[in-house]
């Protein structure tokens, strides 16, 4: 394969990153850049596996003739993976798997006129392959940051539980604090229940960027 080096390279810039987010985004630009595609797009499944979650583009809006129909049926008819599918109008989709499970597909177009090489397919599914491994580390190491987040708030909530001077108040502030710093909220309320059957607020936080808003 002449373009080994480009494609060594495009994998190790997909790996080069494990915030989620960044990981898709970087995915569909290699692709695009790896292949000389006018546009590309990383179709994400939702939760369920029945509808899309969400699109990642690269380049310009697709053309009404390559458009994203392709690959929305393949997603949710359960398209078996396989090499990169070309239909003969400068497209391909390739399936991405993480932990061989349907995640999304690669949805690349070529500029008019032009088509994509057998190499650059061939590439594309490497690529694809790699970014199935990408996401998964992505995933792994993002649980592992909410899971340290979590034990940090439990650590700091248990102080505050077992202090000798805390009273009730500063209790259930540092449970508000702690539940809008985990959850990643902009605001975050401790309800009691009333003695007429209603709710108050006994404790609130809210994150600055939030505070700010409400003050203009």
């Amino acid at each position: 394969m002449q373009q080994m080096p480009r494609l060594l390279r495009a994998m190790e810039a997909i790996g080069g990153d494990i915030a989620p987010e960044a990981v898709l985004e970087r995915i569909v630009r290699t692709a695009a850049e790896l292949a000389g595609a006018r546009h590309a797009a990383l179709a994400v499944l939702n939760e369920d596996g029945d509808g899309i979650g969400r699109f990642v583009s690269h380049g310009p809006d697709p053309a009404p003739d390559d458009g994203h129909e392709p690959l929305t049926r393949m997603l949710l008819d359960g398209t078996r993976p396989g090499p990169p599918a070309r239909d003969g109008t400068g497209t391909l989709l390739v399936p991405v798997l993480v932990h061989g499970v349907r995640f999304g597909a690669l949805h690349l177009a070529a500029a008019p006129g032009e088509s994509f090489t057998d190499e650059e397919r061939q590439m594309v599914g490497i690529l694809a392959t790699e970014a199935g491994i990408a996401i998964g580390n992505a995933r792994l190491h993002a649980a592992v940051r909410q899971q340290a987040r979590w034990m940090d708030g439990s650590l700091e909530l248990s102080t505050a539980l077992l202090a000798g001077d805390a009273d009730e108040d500063n209790t259930l502030a540092v449970v508000a604090e702690q539940a809008r710093r985990l959850a990643g909220a902009a605001t975050s309320t401790v309800l009691t229940p009333t003695p007429d059957g209603g709710l108050e607020v006994v404790a609130a936080s809210t994150s600055p960027a939030a505070g700010m808003l409400c003050a203009v």
